[in-house]
């Protein structure tokens, strides 16, 4: 039995029909059933719960949850089926205990001493699930206990007899026609009716019925008599169907062989069976060599006999068929098929699926396979025609379902793999077929309810033929969503005089929902195996029920349940149930599982045995086009199944299989070493006791690599595994238990939980007390590391920064003193020394021994009316709560008291942070105002000062253990401790931000309820606040894994009066929120776990750590950590502030800080605060994150399965209703091949220009005649459907003709760029499997070509070829094209396209604009591109015509132009680069405008946001369409119509989606983002998405996925975008467009968009090469458009950008380099930027400036001399060190050196060219540096000495 699983985890009642699935969203309700029982004891229900869950179960250690309720104790009871229930031994319970809880509390037994009642959580259970538990719970207590626990009985009478007789009631009369009877009758009454239909062979009934006798007289006179046996080796074919009718119509047997079986195994059914002769075709002699004769059907000697009738009678019990199965001893098994039951299925059959003599079925199962019987025989039965196709077409999803449609078959049945990939395909609504019979493998998908046809489920053995069936097509109708989701597909009721059971083991019925073993009775059941040794017996027993007339049973060895309606549902075999560490497992049930999943083909599950223990291994065949993703299953699995039903490793791949198509268990690979695929990204351990902890898990559990992130069990470690890593664990000294490592299940946990321990075990710290000194208590003394910090952020060197720390409260006395409260503050002031603190310019801190006042300020408005003096208070408000207070002048806080009228006080405080911390005014400043207040007397005098404290921590530390070791943890945690939660901001607000305020309360009552279920959760109340607070967080921000700022007071216990100072004892706490995966509760207990490492190294200050973190980041102006949450849990005020009367307003600032959540309890009212930055944050978006967090705290009082759920959906509702608004352009294509869409035309209009070039116009007549004789001659070469023809030419009208000649060749296209490097064509002509290239004559001469590629030009080879219509080869679902796009590999990626994808696309696009004949399209993209998709096929399609530029190796805007205003264009499609070299040139020349076009799609690359006004200006006519989208989603799949630009647009808008298009943004697990957040765009479509990549499984798979929960297939763009709130999508770029500056996450698209706005830029692209000293820096290339200066460029944005986008190199270029397809060349770009900053490193003699500059870096660094280039940061700065420098440097050159210039400017090189660039300033500073360095060198050495 596994410890591990808990009550709380055990399932109970699995799979019963539930009402909705567990984690539902919306309020928790639960229906309530009495149980009808005298009431009795706690520990007798307990007792018979027990039974009740044995019996539903069958576990034997049951684990229930008993006590009171918020308070349940587990109890495990052990339990045997043959115990009798007086002996259970029920432990002692707790006292006071009225509830049992089962499954994790969803489920509940009340027992009171008015009656007992159950309570079940109604998302989880419904109501007859309920009631059914409450009945059989009754029908327990009633029971004797003297009975064993196997034989309670459960049923009552009217379950009994719905379950053996109401869902078996179906007896019938019996038609007695045989299958060949009613063959032979047919072909009497319609002689000319078609029988068969194989290729070209077509058969009637006449002919079937002559051929069938006379092979039946030509066997008879061979020697087969009545039960002969007859071998009939065959393909589907009609010799098949006459060697069995010929058979039968002798009284013998036809016992079937497939062919493809090999000779061994033929040879043993043939000598098993005992056959007389084998029937067989020539070629397959070899195969049958040992048979006793063999009869060749096509010599045809035997057509040559009598056709007269043979008709020898034969019975029901006659047998008709021996087929082989697999059997369990490795020899295959011979089963007796009987005439009678062969008869009642087809019968059955063909009532079920209304067959009849106009209906057209198929034959597409295995000839040697007992399914003959199902599949061609009901319609041959029923007079209909039998349709056979040829092996490609059954082995093809694609070119069956075609073949389906165009043969109209009606009625067909499949195997379960190809149906369950049929059913999810496109159907016509005028679909002719009618029924889809689906056998073989369990079904485990639901088909769609909206198919035009039934999906019908056929159950049987081939012991027993049919047994039942379903049609799945009619449940999937009546069921929602989320039952499709929870329940699978049964098999159905039993079919006419079958009876079918699920019983237990004593063979009674189980109840509804409970596994049992399915058993059958029927009319011609008995024993079928051929001979007694094939286990005869043990699969037929006697039949204990009474009234059924059948006295055997055939156990089917399939796991099944009932549904409440009578349904059947199989689960597994009972041969699949293994026992997995003491608990019994179906592996059917989790097979079923993972094979419902989207992008599971096919699966199988194994106990594997490992070392002596049982894990169990999945096994996972994945669909090519869009594969599952293994994560997506696991979690799935966790929400479904107990922890003992979950596979510890999977394995994905193609699946062997046997000879008759199943999967062949015996050939499963062992699960391989590598480390599985898990929601949690890998880390690597981070210091040596990680790297030995994960080195022993490696080792456990046999693993390459493990993550200190990955949890144990999901690496597929077990209570077992973990006792020998345990022991391991042990053996290096490490003290862990096995609790730990079940509660701390990552290495990073466990390494907690050691290092913890250790602490734990040491001894305490003992510490010096302090003492006063008095001498020294006004002198200056350093500010502290938090008070450092403080005083820097209050300027504006910092972003975020020019802000006053300080919290701003404000109360309203009803009837203060003022006088008494003046004296009150006045003692306050002279008790608390920092009150009277100053920081001087030194950065020092000094106490002032006298005040020149008591800083308070009374204003009297007592006089004034009530909205007047409001309306001053208000002012007051607004200028004290974002005041910014002189920290060099007293007072530093701001104390204030306004009499209002009607003798109220209004109390304003402003309180500075460099004074006092939070802890400080909630526990001294305001208790001891109150206490002085109310007193009016003294308080006990103080000791110690702030001062004397801070000395006395300072000398502690300074050879503090604990310092040094909190040091050495927080330096080594540095390297991968994450980033703060990137949260989307506005970069430049438009207005300066000013903190505002959110808030919300618990009331005391629900502040309870959390906090116990807090405590349940093993964490504190700050924690669970926290945890909720980094869910959202997770939900907003680009990175999952971040780091939160967790201030707290820090107060060493140096003298008892610590705690009564006022003073900033903050430290900073920086809590990594890592554990991604897991539940709510376990995320929450590893913050804690974390929280608590933290403070356990809490003596190196947290703002020492962000000194060193912005060190290494190359001294970042952004704040490093500007996250905060703020707890005063724990520590209530010694007096409330109440006592200054009711809180009107309160609001708190911080220099960087960005959002701060404030925690705090006051009278039992639990107060949350978020104070954040206004216009930092995108509108509306902290309000959603807002309600996110206050709907999910409220969630988690409500609901305790909340705590146990894996996921939240914390996306605001009317986001997620207002996307699949946007996402929903579901849109009907018309079904068709391009190139017959322009024959239709050219039929229509020959005349019609369809392609003008500029050497000569073809028409649509000679495009179709010219594509016809291309056509022809290649598929005289072999040219067919989804292979491919190259197309290698110079842009011109060859280039059309090819296209649609290789198309009407039934071919796809693959155009290959005929200007590129011959190595890279003949490599693509290579992996495309070229045989045959298109081209021109000037090229076919130029380069030499592959071997074995033959090279056609289209306007010599195909002259005297034959040029009438071909019909099509090809289906609209096979290839039109494969285009070659760029692979980050170095192999570029064939990107392959279906005809159906690319109608999608022109359609849309042509009825979106009106395209019609009239029109004309320019192709300036060359073919090998995917912006040409629309040139080739929209225009053409649309029957308009495409003009083709001459061919040119650069761009030639004039010629485009004036190709565009020769033939009129009207819709032109190209990247805006160039778009922007025309609108240019014709700007410059003053060309006509475009008058013509009317639009402009702008596609493939950044649009520039003046290019729409300027290319207005140039085509007044013209609509500006933005659109894009990758070659995998068809060219375009989004679109915007760009109208006036918003000028705080950072970008273009990309647009919405498409028609039959539907984009999401997901995060790395693939799940939606909200409006504002950063993700992956992806792209979803049914028909407008690539097949694949062409000979590319992996980057097929790594690319092409189901989405999560709806199975949509979708595209993984690798382009990150994020949702606007008016329903458009932003893109951002690829990642590799984002770098980090100074700390930034830089958009480069937001600085080129902001160049290109100066009116005298043409175009601007900002690139971030790696500089020599190893971070990043800007540099933009700008091509002007008339005179400009880079220094104007500076400044223009400068005024409009912060300082950190704003680029240090900007250089002025003549023209953009462009890259072959006209996109901007950035890598050309950074090649360039790297190349000038290789140049400058090193560029002649210092100047006295930088020599000045220099020696104050190496004063404040501590070095001896720096170089030029010596960065700042790198050299060991920091902002306190730079604080110092910009000072120095102030005072030495006479100017005012800023810090924020000495953190920017990180080289003295550079803060030197900076300092000059002033042109007030620059002078002066340079003059004085040129008069210091011809002073003497004792000038800086009296520097160093001040």
């Amino acid at each position: 039995m596994d410890d591990s699983v808990s009550w709380e985890q055990q399932t109970v009642g699995a799979g019963l029909p539930r009402a909705r699935r567990r984690g539902a969203t919306g309020a928790v309700s639960y229906r309530t059933v009495s149980v009808r029982a005298a009431t009795t004891g706690l520990a007798r229900v307990v007792e018979a719960a027990v039974v009740l869950l044995h019996r539903y179960t069958g576990e034997t250690d049951v684990v229930l949850g008993c006590g009171r309720d918020g308070a349940l104790t587990p109890v495990r009871v052990a339990v045997r089926a043959d115990q009798p229930v007086t002996e259970l031994e029920i432990p002692a319970l707790p006292e006071d205990a009225d509830l049992i809880a089962v499954q994790g509390d969803t489920l509940r037994i009340t027992v009171t001493v008015v009656g007992i009642t159950l309570t079940a959580r109604a998302d989880v259970f419904d109501s007859a699930a309920v009631r059914m538990y409450a009945r059989h719970l009754g029908n327990v207590l009633a029971a004797s206990r003297e009975a064993t626990v196997e034989t309670v009985p459960l049923l009552d009478e009217a379950e009994t007899e719905l379950a053996l007789n109401g869902w078996n009631d179906t007896a019938a009369p019996l038609d007695q026609e045989f299958f060949h009877e009613a063959v032979a009758r047919i072909a009497q009454e319609r002689p000319d009716a078609t029988a068969i239909v194989h290729g070209d062979q077509r058969v009637t009934f006449g002919q079937l019925d002559s051929w069938a006798n006379s092979m039946a007289r030509y066997l008879a006179a061979e020697g087969l008599t009545v039960g002969g046996r007859v071998g009939v080796c065959f393909e589907r074919g009609v010799a098949s169907v006459v060697t069995q009718l010929a058979a039968f119509r002798l009284g013998a047997t036809a016992v079937l062989l497939d062919p493809e079986y090999p000779r061994d195994r033929l040879t043993y059914m043939l000598a098993d069976a005992e056959v007389v002769a084998v029937v067989t075709r020539t070629g397959l002699e070899d195969k049958v060599a040992n048979a006793p004769k063999t009869v060749l059907y096509d010599v045809a000697r035997w057509a040559n006999a009598a056709d007269t009738a043979v008709s020898i009678p034969v019975t029901g019990d006659d047998v008709c068929h021996i087929a082989y199965t697999s059997g369990s001893t490795g020899v295959p098994k011979a089963v007796t098929l009987r005439h009678g039951p062969m008869r009642s299925l087809i019968h059955a059959l063909i009532d079920e699926c209304g067959i009849d003599g106009d209906s057209r079925g198929t034959w597409l199962s295995s000839p040697g396979f007992g399914l003959v019987e199902v599949d061609p025989f009901p319609v041959l039965a029923a007079g209909g025609a039998v349709h056979i196709p040829d092996e490609e077409t059954v082995a093809s999803p694609t070119r069956l379902r075609e073949w389906l449609l165009s043969e109209q078959i009606t009625h067909s049945l499949l195997l379960t793999a190809m149906a369950e990939r049929l059913w999810t395909m496109d159907w016509p609504a005028d679909t002719p077929l009618r029924t889809m019979r689906v056998a073989g493998e369990r079904v485990r998908s639901w088909p769609s309810g909206a198919l035009p046809f039934d999906v019908i489920n056929v159950y049987g053995a081939a012991e027993v033929a049919v047994v039942s069936t379903a049609n799945l097509s009619a449940i999937a109708r009546r069921l929602d969503g989320e039952q499709l989701a929870e329940l699978l597909p049964p098999v159905g009721k039993p079919i006419t005089n079958v009876r079918t059971y699920v019983f237990d083991s004593k063979l009674r019925p189980v109840p509804v929902g409970v596994l049992g073993e399915l058993y059958v009775s029927g009319a011609y059941l008995q024993p079928s195996y051929l001979k007694a040794r094939n286990g005869g017996p043990l699969k037929f027993v006697y039949n204990p029920v009474d009234g059924d007339p059948n006295a055997i049973l055939y156990r089917t060895g399939d796991v099944a349940r009932y549904w409440p309606d009578g349904q059947v549902e199989i689960v597994g075999r009972t041969d699949s149930e293994v026992k997995v560490r003491g608990y019994r497992v179906h592996l059917g049930e989790i097979e079923s599982l993972i094979a419902a999943q989207p992008g599971v083909r096919q699966t199988a599950v194994l106990a594997r045995e490992d070392d002596g223990e049982v894990r169990l291994v999945a096994y996972i065949e994945p669909d090519p086009g869009a594969p599952a993703q293994v994560r997506e299953v696991r979690r799935v699995l966790r929400d479904k199944l107990p922890k003992y039903m979950r596979p510890a490793a999977y394995v994905v791949g193609d699946l062997p299989t046997t000879a008759n198509g199943k999967i062949d268990r015996d050939k499963l690979p062992a699960p391989p070493p590598s480390r599985p695929e898990l929601d949690t990204a890998f880390v690597e351990p981070r210091d040596e006791q990680e790297r030995v902890i994960a080195e022993i898990w490696r080792s456990v559990l046999g693993l390459d690599e493990i993550g200190v992130l990955d949890d144990f069990f999901e690496l597929g470690g077990d209570s077992l595994r973990a006792v020998r890593v345990v022991d391991a664990l042990r053996d290096n000294g490490f003290q862990v238990e096995l609790n730990d490592l079940l509660s701390a299940s990552s290495v990073a946990a466990v390494s907690r939980v050691v290092e913890r321990t250790a602490l734990e075990r040491s001894a305490p710290t003992t510490y010096p007390v302090l003492t006063h000194d008095a001498a020294s208590r006004f002198e200056p003394h350093p500010l502290n590391q938090s008070q450092q910090a403080l005083w820097i952020g209050r300027g504006d060197a910092m972003d975020f920064g020019d802000v006053g720390c300080h919290g701003y409260f404000e109360y309203e006395h009803p009837n203060l003193d003022v006088e008494r409260f003046r004296r009150a503050w006045q003692a306050l002031l002279y008790r608390h020394d920092q009150l009277r603190m100053i920081v001087l310019p030194t950065g020092e801190q000094l106490v002032l021994s006298e005040l020149p006042g008591d800083g308070l300020t009374v204003v009297d408005l007592s006089g004034h009316t009530p909205e007047e003096a409001e309306r001053l208070v208000t002012e007051t408000r607004e200028f004290m709560s974002h005041h910014v207070t002189p920290s060099d002048t007293w007072p530093l806080n701001d104390i204030r008291l306004t009499r209002l009228p009607g003798g109220r006080t209004r109390l304003h405080f402003g309180l500075d942070m460099l004074v006092t911390d939070a802890w400080s005014i909630y526990q001294v400043i305001f208790p001891d105002l109150i206490d002085l207040y109310e007193t009016d007397a003294p308080l006990a005098p103080l000791e110690i000062t702030f001062r004397d404290y801070e000395a006395g921590k300072a000398a502690v530390q300074a050879d503090s253990v604990e310092y040094e070791r909190a040091k050495q943890y927080w330096l080594g945690r540095l390297p991968t401790l994450p980033a703060a939660p990137d949260l989307p901001m506005v970069h430049n607000p438009r207005t300066k931000p000013k903190f505002d305020r959110r808030e919300h309360a618990l009331s005391p009552q629900r502040w309870q309820q959390l906090t116990a279920r807090a405590k349940e959760g093993g964490v504190t109340q700050s924690t669970v606040l926290m945890a909720v607070f980094a869910e959202v967080l997770r939900t907003w921000a680009k990175n999952e894994r971040f780091t939160v700022n967790f201030p707290i007071s820090d107060r060493m216990p140096l003298h008892p009066q610590v705690d009564q100072l006022i003073g900033d004892f903050t430290n900073t706490m920086l809590v990594a929120v890592e554990k991604v995966d897991g539940t709510f509760a376990e995320r929450a207990r590893d913050i804690q776990e974390q929280l608590w490492r933290d403070l356990a190294h809490r003596h190196y200050n947290g703002v020492d750590v962000l000194r060193e973190l912005a060190r290494r980041d190359g001294g970042s102006l952004r704040p490093a950590m500007p996250i905060v949450v703020t707890s005063l849990l724990g520590h209530p005020a010694r007096r409330q502030t109440s006592s200054f009367g009711a809180e009107t307003y309160g609001i708190s600032q911080t220099p960087q800080v960005t959002l701060d959540f404030q925690i705090r309890e006051i009278a039992g009212v639990l107060h949350m605060k978020w104070d954040f930055l206004d216009s930092l944050f995108p509108d509306g978006m902290i309000d959603a994150m807002f309600d996110a967090y206050t709907g999910l705290l409220d969630r988690l009082v409500d609901d305790p399965v909340a705590w146990r759920q894996e996921r939240f959906d914390l996306i605001p509702p009317a986001q997620r209703e207002q996307w699949e608004r946007v996402n929903d352009t579901a849109t009907e294509v018309p079904y068709v091949l391009m190139h017959e869409v322009v024959a239709e035309i050219a039929v229509k209009n020959p005349d019609a220009p369809a392609v003008i070039a500029t050497d000569r116009t073809v028409s649509y007549g000679e495009l179709h005649s010219r594509a016809n004789q291309i056509g022809r001659r290649l598929r005289e070469l072999g040219a067919r459907p989804n292979a491919l023809v190259a197309i290698v030419m110079d842009r011109g009208w060859e280039q059309l003709v090819a296209v649609y000649g290789i198309l009407t060749a039934g071919s796809g296209y693959l155009p290959l760029d005929a200007t590129a490097p011959m190595d890279r064509r003949h490599a693509l002509l290579e992996n495309g499997e070229i045989e045959i290239v298109l081209t021109q004559r000037h090229i076919a001469e130029r380069d030499p070509w592959p071997d074995g590629v033959r090279v056609l030009v289209v306007d010599r080879d195909f002259d005297d070829v034959d040029d009438s219509p071909l019909p099509s080869a090809q289906e609209p679902t096979d290839l039109a094209y494969v285009i070659y796009t760029s692979g980050s590999t170095g192999m570029p990626k064939g990107v392959m396209v279906d005809h159906r994808a690319a109608a999608n696309h022109v359609y849309d696009i042509n009825k979106r604009f009106g395209i019609g004949p009239s029109d004309r399209g320019i192709m300036t993209a060359g073919l090998h591109f995917d912006m040409s998709i629309y040139d080739v096929f929209g225009i053409p399609t649309a029957g308009g015509a495409l003009v083709l530029p001459a061919p040119s190796s650069s761009p030639d805007p004039d010629h485009w132009a004036d190709l565009v205003r020769e033939h009129k264009v009207t819709i032109w499609g190209a990247v805006p680069a160039l778009i922007e070299t025309v609108v240019t040139r014709i700007e410059t020349t003053g060309g006509a405008p475009l008058d013509s076009l009317r639009y402009q799609v702008l596609a493939g690359d950044w649009i520039p946001l003046t290019l729409p006004d300027r290319l207005r200006a140039v085509a007044p006519n013209v609509a500006v369409i933005g659109s894009g989208g990758p070659t995998e989603t068809i060219n375009w799949s989004i679109i915007f119509e760009i109208g006036e630009i918003d000028k705080d647009w950072v970008s273009i808008p990309y647009g919405r989606p498409l028609n039959n298009q539907r984009y999401h943004i997901l995060d790395e697990h693939r799940r939606p983002r909200p409006q504002w957040a950063t993700g992956e765009m992806v792209v979803g479509s049914p028909i407008g998405l690539a097949q694949g990549y062409w000979r590319d499984p992996e980057r097929t798979a790594a690319k092409f996925f189901r989405l999560p929960g709806t199975g949509e297939r979708v595209y993984a763009t690798g382009d990150l975008g994020r949702l606007l709130p008016d329903g458009n999508i932003e893109i951002l770029g690829r990642d590799d467009f984002q770098v980090k500056i100074n700390g930034y996450r830089v958009e480069l698209g937001e600085i080129e968009s902001t160049l290109a706005r100066h009116p005298a830029v043409d175009a601007a692209v900002v690139v971030a090469p790696a500089s020599a000293g190893g971070g990043r820096r800007l540099t933009a290339f700008v091509v002007p458009s008339s005179e400009l200066e880079v220094a104007d460029l500076t400044a223009f944005l400068s005024e409009r950008l912060p300082s950190y986008l704003v680029p240090a190199d900007i250089r002025l270029l003549d023209e953009l380099p462009l890259t072959r397809n006209v996109k901007v060349d950035r890598l050309a770009l950074t090649a360039l930027a790297e190349r000038h900053e290789v140049d400058a490193v090193d560029d002649g003699e210092a100047t006295p400036l930088e020599q000045v500059v220099a020696e104050f870096y190496a004063l404040v660094l501590e070095l001896e001399e720096v170089g030029l280039d010596s960065n700042f940061f790198q050299f060991g700065g920091d902002s306190l060190r730079g604080t110092r420098l910009a000072g120095q440097l102030t005072e030495v050159l006479g100017v005012d050196v800023g810090l924020r210039a000495v953190l920017t400017r990180t080289t003295p090189r550079e803060l030197s060219a900076a300092i000059v660039a002033e042109p007030e300033t620059g002078p002066l500073a340079t003059a004085m540096a040129v008069a210091l360095m011809e002073l003497s060198d004792g000038v800086l050495a009296d520097s160093d000495a001040a």
